[in-house]
């Protein structure tokens, strides 16, 4: 393969980048029956990308007004304050922090493993691991990472797994109203008149997603 050909391929992958995977697997853990059509799969991708940019758009404006430049999990809960209010904000956090609580439990079970196993004069070797699993996310955190805060550098690994769960829990919320909907009329293939319906009945998430234009 020469280099034109090899630039060509990167380009693609840069192109494609999607949640297609996660939103699947999101949806099979809801309820493992269900199907959606590709237009689905488009207008989930899309409100993916509008949440996850509005709120990437507020943590900057939170930045601007503050001197720690790097980007920490209090930016995201400050700017999920502006944008839903201080009660549903508060209510996601908590579901947020037992992700970030788990990874951070995850990292100190290794380190003490690591230290029993010295102690012994033994060897240790551990599989390599993404950040999502060690944090009980479903979403890829370097995928959130890659696909929305490419202009921020200063990010702590705490602060996009927060995101991530950020991300994750609310598409949770729209999705269980998804199956919700689905069940009420018997059916078990998601279409984009399923999502429209679900998104606008879910009211508290109206600051984030009233701006969607579903044109699909």
């Amino acid at each position: 393969m020469n280099n034109e050909e090899e630039i060509k391929k990167k380009k693609r992958k840069s192109n494609n980048v999607n949640f297609n995977v996660y939103i699947h697997k999101l949806i099979k853990s809801k309820k493992d029956t269900l199907e959606i059509t590709k237009e689905s799969i488009l207008m989930l991708n899309y409100l993916i990308l509008h949440i996850g940019t509005t709120i990437v758009n507020t943590v900057s404006l939170v930045k601007k007004h503050s001197k720690n430049k790097t980007i920490s999990v209090n930016y995201f809960y400050h700017a999920m304050g502006l944008i839903l209010g201080l009660e549903k904000s508060h209510d996601l956090n908590i579901i947020c922090e037992e992700n970030s609580t788990l990874f951070k439990n995850f990292n100190i079970q290794k380190e003490e493993l690591k230290e029993i196993a010295e102690e012994k004069g033994e060897k240790t070797s551990y599989k390599p691991m993404q950040l999502n699993v060690k944090a009980g996310l479903i979403m890829s955190v370097s995928r959130v990472e890659r696909v929305f805060m490419g202009d921020h550098k200063r990010i702590s690994t705490l602060s996009m797994i927060y995101f991530t769960a950020l991300i994750e829990n609310i598409m949770n919320d729209i999705i269980d109203q998804i199956v919700i909907i689905m069940e009420k009329l018997d059916k078990q293939r998601i279409k984009p008149k399923h999502i429209k319906n679900a998104v606008y009945s879910l009211k508290e998430y109206k600051p984030l997603t009233g701006k969607v234009c579903f044109s699909l």
